[in-house]
């Protein structure tokens, strides 16, 4: 099963990705014979398919944005004004997105 897997995969790192899946999964590994659990989940799982609604370039940009708050609000302890500052964007403007990502806003 294993080697099904790793036939069918595209690499896009070629033959280097190939040998550092393969390193790991047998550092991995429980028995002699690696199995398909002991392979990367970009190996084992397929991609998802390009119409669904969180593969889109614009959920890809509100995962980002909200990633982008939360991380620049830990940093400056919540002070809006500060991560405003830093993400170069209004108060009012954060307020709105913190508002459109349920980020207590």
């Amino acid at each position: 099963d294993a080697w099904a897997l790793l036939s069918s995969y595209d690499y896009p790192g070629n033959v280097r990705q190939l040998e550092h899946m393969i390193q790991r999964a047998v550092a991995i590994a429980q028995g002699p014979e690696l199995q398909p659990e002991d392979l990367p989940e970009e190996v084992t799982s397929p991609p998802a398919p390009f119409a669904s609604a969180e593969g889109t370039v614009a959920a890809a940009r509100q995962r980002a944005d909200r990633e982008a708050i939360v991380a620049t609000l830990a940093r400056h302890g919540g002070e809006i004004g500060a991560a405003a500052r830093e993400l170069q964007v209004s108060r009012t403007t954060l307020w709105r997105l913190m508002k459109k990502y349920d980020l207590g806003g």
